[in-house]
């Protein structure tokens, strides 16, 4: 279904938000000029000015911002705080150092590379239990 008519959230700005803008765009509905903006006004915010966060993906108070940085204080923290755990982590030797994550073949390992367990039976789809 095309996107025809998608609001903009910033206040006073008339770029046309259509199915030429990327999906980002759509979604958040900010156009790419006020996607890297230093601040804007929103509609929804009055007199407040606004910056569109990176990691967070929506516009946040201007003073939630430190400096120019593009991240809110929050998402930073955030992101700081997991980034320690996992660091704390590796070091006691309780997560691998190579990923936090399952990989896919530890979630379904009913996928795992060549097996012939769809092979036997054309009615029977992969992963399914024998029954």
């Amino acid at each position: 279904m095309p996107v025809t008519n998608v609001f903009h959230q910033v206040l006073g700005c008339d770029a046309v938000i259509d199915e030429r803008c990327s999906k980002y765009q759509q979604k958040k509905r900010v156009c790419a000029e006020h996607l890297q903006a230093d601040a804007v006004r929103c509609k929804r915010g009055g007199n407040e000015l606004y910056r569109f966060c990176q990691q967070c993906g929506k516009l946040e108070q201007l003073n939630r911002f430190q400096g120019k940085k593009r991240s809110c204080r929050m998402s930073l923290a955030k992101r700081r705080t997991n980034s320690s755990h996992l660091e704390a982590q590796r070091s006691e030797g309780t997560t691998p150092a190579a990923s936090p994550h399952p990989t896919f073949y530890e979630l379904w390992p009913a996928a795992t590379p060549n097996s012939n367990s769809c092979a036997s039976d054309s009615t029977q789809r992969c992963g399914d239990a024998a029954s």
